[in-house]
C-alpha cells in the first residue's frame, strides 16, 4: 500500500476509531506504517536507546524549545513506529510509546509562538490519539493522560 492510501486509509480508522470509541489492532498498524514512513533510515530498536529519546524530547519540551520538540516528536514516533512493526508483538506497548512521543510533538507544535495548525499537525494529532486510545484500552496507565493533554492542545485549531 503507497504512503497517500495509507494516509487517507489512517484518517478514516482514525476518525471511525475515534467515533467509536475502540481503535482496532488493523487501525493501530496502519498509523505505525504511516508513522514509520517518516523515517528513512534504519530504525534503532534498542530499549534504553528510545527510553533516553523520550527522556531527551520530555527536556526539550521543559526547555521551551517547541521548535526542535515538534521536530523530535515527529521523528522519534517514526523509530518506534518501525521498532512496533519490526517487533511483531507487544502492540498496546509499542503504540502507548509512539503515541506518546508523537502526542508530545504534536503538543509542542501548538506551543510554537504565531504557530497554526497545518495538515501535518492535525493529521499527526489524529494518529497519537488513535494510538493512545488503543494503548489505553489496553492496559496502559499512561495514555489517558496524554490522551487529555492532547485533547486540551487544540492541535485541530490552535485555539
Amino acid at each position: 500500500m503507497n504512503t497517500k492510501a495509507l494516509f487517507i486509509t489512517s484518517i478514516l480508522a482514525a476518525a471511525t476509531g475515534t467515533a467509536s470509541g475502540a481503535a482496532t489492532e488493523a487501525d493501530v498498524r496502519d498509523a505505525l506504517e504511516i508513522q514509520s514512513s517518516v523515517l528513512s533510515i534504519r530504525p534503532q530498536c534498542d530499549q534504553s536507546f528510545i527510553a533516553r529519546q523520550e527522556k531527551q524530547l520530555g527536556g526539550t519540551i521543559a526547555r521551551q524549545d517547541f521548535i526542535t520538540a515538534a521536530a523530535q516528536g515527529r521523528v522519534m514516533a517514526a523509530n518506534v513506529a518501525a521498532c512496533a512493526l519490526k517487533a511483531k508483538s507487544s502492540l498496546p506497548q509499542w503504540a502507548d510509546l509512539a503515541g506518546r512521543m508523537l502526542a508530545m510533538g504534536v503538543i509542542a507544535d501548538t506551543r510554537i509562538p504565531g504557530g497554526m495548525t497545518t495538515p501535518e499537525v492535525a493529521s499527526s494529532g489524529d494518529r497519537a490519539t488513535l494510538l493512545l486510545e488503543y494503548a489505553a484500552a489496553n492496559g496502559s496507565t499512561t495514555a489517558r493522560e496524554f490522551l487529555k493533554a492532547l485533547q486540551q492542545s487544540n492541535y485541530r485549531t490552535f485555539n
